[in-house]
């Protein structure tokens, strides 16, 4: 697995120096060049929301390559016990652990036919990096773009909010605190639309998407 240092670096470099970076975060030069050469160990959950904020990349990615676990699922964690108890319960017996991977790939199978056959716009989006993983013919027809354009594109390509803003609602999403959303999406000609969005976490090849359903809000008119 590609070490944190090495994942820092490569998403810094490009963005600003280490002694850019360092100055942002409020930490000393010496101490970035020896994360990226892997010296140092890995920085407080402080220290790497900054970092996710200043590169603008998403604190989930961030906290899994270095290995840590966020502090708000580490609080969910602690403030449900059962569901603690559920995750030690399917460590200690890998029979049901298989067998809900199996479950989680029947429904994976049926969910693709539904997508592909739904008569609305429909996209898939990996919530830690913003691209758009897979879209149905109507997103394609609503978005004015081919499949293929649409799934080289990134959902800030299309989302008129601010990066850091996308990547906050995203979360919301992830971790189901909220569903719904108002947004405006541009369309491939340029023009703006009002949508409402419903978004909630699936599981694709056992990691986490959002399965996203736009659907385009009829403002009245006088």
């Amino acid at each position: 697995m590609e070490q944190f240092g090495t994942y820092l670096k490569s998403i810094r470099k490009g963005k600003m120096t280490q002694r850019e970076l360092a100055r942002e975060i409020g930490v000393g030069y010496p101490y970035i060049s020896k994360l990226e050469n892997n010296v140092e160990t890995t920085p407080s959950d402080e220290v790497l929301i900054k970092i996710a904020e200043t590169l603008n990349v998403s604190i989930d990615e961030l906290f899994m390559k270095a290995k840590r676990i966020p502090i708000d699922f580490k609080d969910f964690i602690i403030n449900e016990p059962e569901v603690f108890k559920f995750i030690r319960f399917l460590k200690d017996n890998n029979h049901l652990l298989d067998e809900f991977r199996n479950s989680i790939k029947s429904r994976e199978d049926n969910y693709w036919s539904m997508f592909n056959q739904s008569n609305k716009i429909m996209l898939i989006i990996d919530p830690l990096t913003g691209n758009i993983i897979d879209a149905n013919d109507c997103a394609a027809e609503f978005y004015k773009y081919t499949l293929e354009q649409l799934k080289k594109m990134k959902i800030t390509d299309i989302n008129t909010l601010s990066m850091e803003e996308i990547y906050k609602e995203m979360r919301k999403a992830k971790l189901e605190l909220k569903k719904t959303f108002s947004f405006k999406h541009k369309i491939g000609n340029d023009e703006i639309k009002e949508v409402e969005v419903y978004s909630e976490p699936i599981i694709i090849d056992g990691k986490v998407y959002l399965n996203s359903s736009v659907q385009l809000v009829h403002l009245n008119t006088i």
